[in-house]
């Protein structure tokens, strides 16, 4: 496509400027045939333009560059310029790099966070690095074969974040996974219930039921035991001629985290595994606090099991394995026989025994000393021919009975209650009359069920009778559509 004239002068100008005005002339005069193209004899005038045009365009060149050079001021803030624009670059190059790291190692923390518990606080961390649990033992526990963390939530139906939550320990904290009260004893003083908020409980039951559960507990243990009561506790000790009753002083609190996290790992669970149960098992010896109008639960001393956990009652059984063992062997060698409710010993034996019984007494006393136990000093009762003798409340010199005094006075009540009516009236502890005597009512039938149908039936009347009726809407049927 042929040029105008305009395109044709620009081009030109335009090789004139990148080379000479002799080059160009030179390049036009061959090509028009002016000038020989003898490649082989160059012409000292051809050699002479060409060279003479190179140094014209380096001269140019160098012109430049000095003249950019001229002013330093604007040369420096130029090149000042241009290390910063460099610079910020790099920072946000730095930044992108630091984010994106910082997102990976969130989402591989977050990872890990869902797999595995790598932190509890400060007193736990050693122990969080074992995990490596004795699948041999654990088979041998009738527990299952857990390989770690993981498989251990999804034992107990939950998440590792929530085993987490509720294992971690805080010197000082605004939450408290227990509600602390107490109750009297029948015996008199108080009996300290720390009963775990909803999140805990339903762990603590998941750890019952999947795991305590299927551990085999000694046959002398009656107290919270499947098929197992008060009644079946005092049944090997009906008519015998020598009762010894033996009490363990704080039972409960007296087992702290080291003996249940030795219990878990005894059986076969992993520093780690072992670590996490026994800080959900056991509570922190708390004080409540004030600071600033705010609530701060600070923690004291070792932690040790709660009176009020569903695990607790399985964990004692399960820990007085050797103990009941021990004391059963005693029992054997001087004629007595042994059974246990939870911290409450029960011996008996014939008259020929009677001997026997200060050897009893020092030899089961060295074994729960050996057993880290302690015996309450005002509780161990000898009770012989002639004397009502109970076993956890209950009469063991015919028959399995309650005794006659508490009898009569449940029937003035009942009495009382059908004559007068609820007000003013009270038995046991609690401020539900109904509940109270329903309930004793089941604990007579559970001893003896010929009295506990009639005591049963009489209640139920008075509940017919006294309790409160539910408020029934009386709005006209038409208005309860909307």
């Amino acid at each position: 496509m042929a040029l105008n004239n305009d395109e044709r002068r620009q081009e030109i100008r335009d090789e004139i400027k990148a080379s000479s005005k002799q080059e160009f002339i030179l390049k036009e005069m061959k090509r028009l045939g002016f000038w020989p193209d003898d490649a082989q004899k160059p012409h000292l005038a051809e050699t002479h333009i060409k060279r003479q045009s190179q140094l014209n365009t380096e001269i140019r060149e160098l012109s430049k560059k000095n003249k950019a050079f001229e002013n330093k001021e604007a040369v420096l803030l130029k090149l000042k310029k241009e290390r910063m624009k460099r610079s910020r670059q790099q920072q946000k190059e730095n930044k992108k790099r630091r984010e994106e790291d910082r997102l990976a190692k969130k989402a591989e923390w977050k990872e890990k966070q869902a797999k595995d518990i790598l932190y509890l606080g400060k007193p736990f961390t050693a122990a969080l690095k074992n995990k490596t649990n004795d699948l041999e033992k654990l088979r041998k526990n009738k527990l299952p074969a857990l390989q770690d963390v993981l498989e251990l939530a999804e034992k107990l139906e939950t998440t590792v974040s929530e085993l987490r939550y509720l294992s971690f320990y805080r010197p000082l904290t605004k939450v408290s996974h227990y509600i602390r009260y107490a109750i009297p004893k029948k015996t008199g003083g108080l009996r300290h219930i720390s009963a775990p908020m909803p999140r805990l409980k339903k762990v603590q039951r998941s750890i019952l039921n999947n795991l305590l559960s299927n551990i085999p507990i000694s046959d002398y243990a009656h107290g919270f035991v499947s098929d197992r009561s008060i009644v079946s506790n005092a049944r090997p000790h009906i008519k015998a001629d020598l009762v010894v009753n033996m009490d363990l002083k704080d039972f409960f609190p007296s087992l702290d985290f080291k003996r249940v996290c030795g219990l878990y790992r005894k059986l076969g669970f992993s520093d780690q595994i072992a670590t996490v149960l026994a800080l959900i098992c056991t509570e922190p010896v708390e004080e409540k606090i004030k600071v600033d109008g705010e609530i701060f639960y600070l923690s004291e001393g070792e932690r040790v099991l709660p009176q009020g956990s569903p695990c607790s009652p399985a964990i004692t059984n399960i820990i007085c394995r050797r103990l009941d063992q021990r004391m059963a062997g005693i029992g054997r060698k001087l004629g007595f026989t042994y059974t246990r409710y939870a911290d409450d010993m029960t011996f008996s034996g014939s008259e020929s025994n009677r001997n026997n019984i200060k050897k009893l007494m020092w030899q089961t006393q060295a074994v729960i000393k050996d057993e880290d136990f302690t015996l309450h000093p005002d509780k161990t009762r000898i009770m012989s021919n002639g004397a009502r003798k109970e076993v956890t409340g209950i009469v063991v010199n015919e028959k399995a009975n309650i005794s006659r005094k508490k009898l009569k006075q449940f029937r003035a009540l009942l009495f009382q209650i059908e004559k007068d009516g609820l007000k003013g009236k009270t038995w046991g502890n609690s401020d539900d009359l109904l509940a109270s005597i329903q309930g004793f009512a089941r604990y007579v039938y559970m001893v003896d069920s010929v009295k506990g149908k009639k005591y049963l039936d009489q209640v139920q009347g008075i509940k017919n009778k006294f309790a409160p009726k539910p408020k029934v809407d009386k709005k006209p049927w038409w208005k309860f559509w909307g």
